[in-house]
């Protein structure tokens, strides 16, 4: 029977909702918090789900990683120490400058290409200052939603599949200086001469010599089967292999340390009991129940009980004793999930970010810090590890290319949440670690540097993905630094000029959090990036560019500082092409855009327009935009976005008023007789709906919508007695194609308003437009004098009687 712990575990993949997936979380924390002891039992259990092939359960496993490791305390091996000597520590700094400038030639960069090499000093840790970008955008693999299988590393157990992919990720990362073959360095099989070492201390005398015998007898049994058996043997292998890096979702064996003589038989005495296997049928014996089984009979068994006090089992991600309580300890499980970080598999690579991303949040100051070293040591050995970890990052920054669809935009998860994962190295790095990364992806998104071929859209776009995480987590080193302020900045305005909708989103992006401080400190260049902004907004011919909502909420972010809309008024005094009568209309057509963000910021936008008290700044006030806000009130079914549009309207009307009443009736007067009939339309029921009249909206272009562009209700005429209708339908069947009215292309988001759909939108949200479009036509009509009103009652007194004459098929039922 499955364990408590078990089933909370099985929860993370089998919950049925997010609720219930996020209470596991929290009881596996708590579990966590109440025994501190279980911490690698509880990951072993957790962290294969991060390989998992839905994305909600790879979140799932993520979030529940960063809720244990939040109960276990940070490793600080200097937390009882005393302050050292301020010459001691300056001492052990300069002697590890010197060594790193050793290594990295006088001034941290590699000229010759026979030297490049060298970025890496050794083969578990990359430097910021010697990562060759050029190299590894010309002979990278890159990283695609997929790859082929590597049978033969499938095979392997989980250690020596680890010491395969070290040794093999230089030459994938392009860094041998051409393009890397998985050949040139074979897969050694565990059963081969020079097999990796075993994870578990065993007697190499007797282990090899067998492991040897074994491979020589399988090998003279293979010798006498036929081509076809030999075959049959082959994909028979293939499929053990595949099962064996599918299981427990690929890490291998990671909850318990195993022998390797599993399996074999005669081999019961060589491996101590408490470091051999117990589990049984795939299911890990529950760790919390101490009573051991007394009716069993030991001698039988393969893997012997230990009847004496329980031994505490290791963890796979756990160190070794040797290192145990000396080194940071999630650095075995860190190893894995940076080597991940690369597998040709898209759902592994997310999973491995969002780990590291969860770990290094919570625990990244004690990385790489190690017992018995002084804080100065630890601190330059903490600043290695975590710069070790943003090389690999920004490397999978540079080699991703797979892109996925969500809904109505487009995303790149990897590169997203590898931007995610860089922002929790950024919170424990230094300074001068920040800029050497700011440099990395400054180079990545301009490329003007780097001898390529042709742009590479999808570097730009992860370059911008980490200079948006740079700008939101170490704003305070921005702000320090007037270079990195400048960068940005043109890194962003080159995003929003690219002709990649993807790009331009996340340039957008990344200024809205610096966008206050920008407008303080770079008073200069508000003109030029408002400029780009409105351009870029006249570029936007899709409902579904991913780039729309981010633009619009720049621009609305931008509209309102006092100092963004000085300068465009100056901008609009000197440039006619820029001013208000001729921007703001732009905004139109994105009244009515499928995505509610986007409505919600363009209103945002015109209300601080509306609000400007400047003789210049209101050109574009007129009847058009006060129908287009007004029929926003009607059709709208969000209700923020209604209140929005509501205070919008309330603005727009005080604003026409407060500069001539009379001019306001004269606008409006064009527009009250068709709108005060959609405002007047009577409701439908539940199946029986009443459309409005369509051809009384206006589009923001300024024509109106035509009856074929509509949804009618069918109307299901009776059949006639005598069947000469049913002959005459199927004489004419082939003609209905050609009768047909064509489909509109384009999203109609208002189409079930418009038709008066109770079932659809729901008659509280048909009543809501209703009363508040009511109140808008009284607020209208309170501010417009008596003496000018002759005109709007005149278009009133035509407007009831075709409410009170219209058919009889289009009132609502009694």
């Amino acid at each position: 029977m499955a364990s408590r712990l078990d089933r909370l575990v099985t929860i993370l993949e089998t919950g049925s909702t997010r609720l219930i997936r996020d209470t596991a979380v929290n009881q596996l924390a708590d579990w966590q918090k109440q025994h501190p002891d279980e911490l690698f039992n509880l990951l072993s259990r957790v962290v294969p789900y991060l390989r998992h092939k839905e994305w909600e359960t790879r979140s799932t496993a993520a979030k529940a990683i960063g809720k244990i490791v939040e109960h276990a305390p940070v490793h600080d091996p200097n937390l009882e120490d005393g302050p050292d000597e301020p010459k001691k520590e300056e001492a052990e700094v300069k002697k590890q400058k010197e060594e790193d400038d050793e290594l990295s030639g006088e001034n941290g960069h590699v000229k010759k290409e026979e030297e490049r090499e060298v970025t890496l000093p050794d083969e578990d840790h990359f430097r910021l200052e010697t990562l060759d970008v050029e190299m590894i955008l010309k002979y990278g693999r890159e990283l695609l939603r997929g790859g082929a299988i590597e049978y033969g590393l499938a095979s392997l157990d989980p250690q020596s599949r680890l010491d395969h992919q070290k040794k093999t990720l230089i030459g994938r990362l392009g860094l041998l200086g051409r393009k890397f073959e998985d050949e040139e360095v074979p897969v050694v099989n565990n059963n081969g001469d020079s097999q990796a070492a075993p994870m578990t201390p065993i007697d190499h005398s007797t282990s090899n010599g067998q492991q040897r015998s074994d491979g020589l007898s399988q090998h003279a049994e293979e010798s006498q089967l036929s081509s076809r058996q030999l075959n049959v043997l082959k994909r028979k292998r293939k499929r053990e292999a595949m099962k064996a890096s599918q299981g427990k979702g690929g890490f291998g064996d990671l909850s318990l340390r195993r022998s390797t003589t599993v399996g074999s038989e005669g081999m019961v005495d060589e491996t101590p009991a408490a470091e051999t296997d117990t589990k049984k049928n795939g299911k890990v014996n529950d760790y919390f129940n101490l009573d051991r089984p007394t009716d069993v009979d030991e001698d039988s068994k393969i893997v012997s009980e230990f009847k004496g006090p329980v031994i505490p089992i290791k963890s796979e991600l756990e160190t070794n004793e040797a290192t145990e309580g000396v080194d940071w300890p999630y650095n075995r499980l860190c190893d894995f999930l940076k080597v991940d970080l690369f597998d040709p598999s898209w759902e592994t690579r997310h999973g491995a970010a969002m780990g590291l991303r969860e770990l290094v949040r919570v625990q990244g100051g004690g990385a790489g810090r190690q017992l018995g070293k002084s804080r100065a040591e630890n601190d330059a050995l903490n600043k290695k590890w975590l710069d070790d970890l943003a090389c690999r990052l920004c490397s999978v920054l540079m080699l991703d290319r797979f892109t996925d669809y969500s809904s109505d935009t487009s995303v790149a998860p990897i590169r997203e949440t590898v931007g995610q994962s860089l922002g929790s190295v950024l919170k424990h790095v230094p300074s001068e670690s920040v800029d050497s990364i700011y440099k990395i992806l400054y180079r990545m998104v301009m490329q003007d540097d780097l001898t390529l071929e042709r742009p590479i859209w999808a570097v730009g776009h992860g370059g911008m993905v980490g200079l948006r995480y740079v700008v939101a987590v170490r704003k305070d080193l921005l702000l320090q630094d007037n270079n990195m302020i400048d960068g940005v900045v043109g890194a962003v305005m080159k995003g929003l000029g690219d002709l990649d909708d993807d790009v331009r989103a996340v340039s957008a992006a990344t200024l809205i959090p610096m966008a206050q401080e920008f407008v303080t400190m770079r008073p200069g260049s508000l003109d030029a990036l408002i400029g780009i902004v409105w351009e870029s907004l006249s570029n936007l011919g899709d409902d579904l560019s991913a780039s729309t909502g981010r633009i619009m909420d720049l621009l609305a972010t931008l509209c309102s500082f006092p100092e963004v809309l000085e300068a465009m008024k100056a901008s609009a005094a000197q440039d006619e092409e820029r001013s208000f009568t001729l921007l703001v209309p732009r905004l139109y057509p994105f009244l009515r855009h499928t995505i509610t963000s986007v409505r919600l910021a363009v209103l945002k936008a015109l209300l601080t327009f509306a609000n400007l008290e400047s003789e210049s700044s209101q050109g574009w006030l007129n009847g058009r935009v006060l129908r287009l806000i007004f029929q926003n009130i009607l059709v709208e079914r969000d209700q923020k976005t209604l209140s929005t549009s509501f205070e919008l309207w309330q603005a727009l009307v005080r604003s026409l008023a407060s500069k001539d009443p009379a001019a306001l009736a004269d606008e409006f007067a064009a527009h009250v007789e068709p709108l005060m009939q959609l405002t007047l339309h009577p409701v439908g029921t539940s199946r029986n709906p009443i459309p409005m009249n369509v051809t009384l909206f206006q589009k923001p272009s300024g024509g109106t919508y035509s009856t074929p562009g509509s949804v009618p209700v069918p109307l299901r005429k009776p059949s006639s007695p005598d069947g000469s209708e049913r002959a005459s339908k199927r004489r004419r069947k082939s003609a209905k194609v050609d009768d047909a009215p064509s489909a509109n292309l384009t999203h109609d988001v208002d189409g079930h308003m418009m038709q008066g759909d109770v079932d659809l939108v729901g008659m509280d949200v048909l009543i809501r437009s209703r009363i508040s479009a009511a109140k808008a036509m009284g607020l209208l009509m309170s501010a417009i004098p008596l003496k000018s009103s002759a005109t709007t009652m005149l278009c009133l007194s035509r407007a009831f009687p075709l409410l009170i004459l219209q058919p009889s098929s289009l009132r609502a039922p009694s």
